[in-house]
């Protein structure tokens, strides 16, 4: 009878303990799951975006760019490789009739100076802008004369009708020669690295893609958090001041530069940032 008793006792206790356990699994559960959902709130959200230029896109390219920069340290950057909090804006395929002025014009409200990589095509039509740019203290980047995405021209006769040409197009307008190449959508090989490095030119890439000329980024909120949500010491911000009429990166500065600059940050050319010469 007493043995009998035991073994109930026993039982009992057993399924005590199991549902105090069951208990505790859930409730740590739970914690992890409110402490998972506090984390995610905390965090500037990012457009879920899925195509051929999104993720797997962004990451080769990413990749491969660190690559050269392995390579050719002293030709070909990405970024700063120091902890000052210094960072560079930077915008493609100008100057605009209508945008490059609006960008201007924030740019000086918040007394930030920025590097401007355009096309010689576009300086030929809007010289007068190119002037405005170069009087305000910012710097101009060579993107070449026609921002062409596939050509089969040798390494140098592309160099010499698209990258030399627009030194002479941007001398006869400013008196001067850029020293600094970006090359359109990025594309560059090894080879042409090293012809240009050759010629005295330095490859400003970026390390951070505001991703503007996304459809999904197409508004204030989307853009300016992928940019806060990835900033760092030593950024290279892409971005561009030529657009369509949907175009909301003035509204972008406006939202964006002063946060920056609050949490300390200083805005720089890519010729200060990188302690390199930006004139030939």
């Amino acid at each position: 009878m007493q043995n009998r008793f035991l073994s109930f006792s026993l039982l009992i206790f057993l399924l005590a303990f199991a549902v105090s356990c069951e208990k505790n699994k859930k409730q740590k559960k739970y914690i992890k799951i409110e402490r998972k959902t506090i984390l995610q709130k905390s965090k500037p959200k990012k457009p879920h975006i899925r195509n051929k230029f999104s993720e797997h896109f962004l990451k080769k390219f990413k990749k491969n760019v660190k690559n050269k920069a392995m390579l050719y340290p002293n030709i070909f950057f990405v970024e700063a490789l120091h902890n000052r909090k210094e960072i560079s804006l930077t915008f493609d395929d100008g100057p605009d009739k209508k945008y490059t002025i609006l960008v201007l014009k924030i740019l000086k409200k918040y007394n930030v100076k920025a590097t401007f990589f355009m096309t010689g095509k576009r300086i030929k039509k809007y010289s007068k802008i190119l002037k405005i740019i170069d009087k305000e203290g910012h710097l101009i980047g060579n993107h070449t004369v026609n921002h062409l995405k596939e050509h089969s021209f040798s390494i140098s006769k592309y160099y010499r009708d698209e990258i030399e040409e627009f030194n002479n197009i941007l001398y006869k307008n400013i008196g001067y020669r850029s020293a600094i190449f970006r090359p359109p959508y990025g594309i560059i090989s090894n080879k042409e690295i090293d012809y240009y490095g050759k010629k005295g030119f330095k490859i400003i890439m970026w390390s951070i893609d505001s991703m503007d000329w996304h459809p999904k980024f197409k508004n204030v909120k989307n853009i300016s958090n992928q940019i806060m949500g990835n900033i760092h010491s030593g950024a290279i911000i892409i971005m561009h001041d030529a657009c369509n009429q949907n175009c909301v990166n003035v509204r972008v500065l406006d939202d964006m530069i002063p946060k920056l600059k609050k949490l300390g940050y200083k805005f720089v050319t890519v010729e200060t940032l990188l302690g390199i010469k930006g004139k030939l």
